[in-house]
């Protein structure tokens, strides 16, 4: 099953916005991710699951534990010639996908293909929507420094919220204020399924403080972080 990961970022030239892509297909034996520039692939690269699994295993494990350059050198392998700009665009794509990747298990393999999909369809719709991620490297950070800037969230969203708020999140999505999370037509779907992913710092800096959509995703997040943490 390919899953694909978007956002609209800022460029240089002009501040215009570009659509950035990076897709992971599991086909079951290997893991193929396609980086996209504007719906143009530019770069390819496959290795099998099991590989693919290990490079991510330590990506978001623990505040002791963090190693995240494996999986980016994995998907960013043969475009190291794009400036810096561009590539921390697709790094922040690849953080998205290696911290989601604790509940939706993306590179997990069965003995047929279908399982392997259904398994997967399941993790992100039954629990990578709707939860709020915590990135254990940001939090390390500001444990050390608490100047640094924060990002130390991620809330991917539920059906209930889509349903709710849905020409709301997809303005959000081509201003470049909010990510998505694209999986094909499954069984007897008709269209494709989309998520959406929410960082904390692009709600500080992207949203007015009394937009109705942003104040509805902090009042999610607080609830389940007092919820799992008791704050």
């Amino acid at each position: 099953m390919e899953i694909k990961f978007s956002k609209y970022f800022e460029t240089e030239i002009g501040k215009s916005l570009e659509l950035f892509s990076i897709s992971i297909d599991n086909d079951n034996e290997y893991v193929i991710t396609d980086c996209y520039l504007k719906n143009n692939i530019i770069v390819t690269n496959k290795d099998s699951c099991d590989i693919v699994d290990k490079y991510l295993h330590g990506f978001n494990s623990g505040i002791n534990n963090i190693k995240r350059t494996d999986f980016e050198n994995f998907v960013l392998k043969d475009i190291s010639n794009l400036n810096y700009a561009y590539l921390s665009n697709f790094k922040e794509l690849i953080r998205i996908i290696g911290i989601t990747n604790g509940l939706g298990h993306y590179c997990t393999k069965f003995s047929r293909l279908a399982v392997t999909d259904n398994f997967l369809f399941n993790c992100i719709n039954e629990r990578v929507a709707g939860f709020v991620f915590l990135d254990w490297n940001e939090i390390r950070f500001d444990e050390k420094d608490d100047n640094v800037k924060s990002n130390q969230i991620i809330y991917v969203t539920s059906s209930d919220v889509e349903k709710l708020f849905s020409k709301g999140l997809q303005e959000a999505f081509k201003a470049g204020k909010i990510g998505s999370i694209e999986l094909p037509t499954f069984n007897e779907q008709k269209k494709e399924t989309i998520h959406y992913f929410v960082t904390s710092s692009d709600l500080e800096t992207k949203f007015k403080q009394n937009n109705v959509l942003r104040n509805q995703i902090v009042n999610i997040v607080n609830l389940n972080l007092k919820s799992r943490f008791g704050v």
